[in-house]
């Protein structure tokens, strides 16, 4: 709750450093403190960074919501970063229809 009152009273830096001191300590993130940063920091335009927090959403087992998502690309298409739009759906569509691995 605290990082995303940070992120919403316009304090990304400090929201993210309280992450990152989270992340050191053990103390687990859930899926709206993820999606709170990467809303952050892609209006921001820090979109390497959003991107970085979902690739950790991911790696941590939290699965990013369409807000999440949209959020991202939106970042990019915003910023006449095409490609980087286009790919990121790419990735989104991949893991949609992904078969399970068995």
């Amino acid at each position: 709750m605290v990082v995303q009152g940070l992120c919403t009273n316009g304090d990304p830096n400090r929201a993210f450093q309280l992450y990152l001191s989270m992340r050191t300590r053990g103390i687990s993130i859930d899926a709206g403190t993820f999606d709170s940063l990467v809303k952050c920091f892609s209006k921001r335009g820090d979109l390497h960074k959003a991107a970085h927090i979902v690739d950790e959403m991911v790696t941590d087992g939290c699965i990013p919501t369409e807000g999440t998502w949209s959020a991202v690309f939106h970042g990019f298409w915003d910023r006449r970063k095409v490609r980087e739009a286009v790919e990121l759906l790419q990735v989104k569509l991949m893991s949609e229809f992904a078969e399970p691995e068995i």
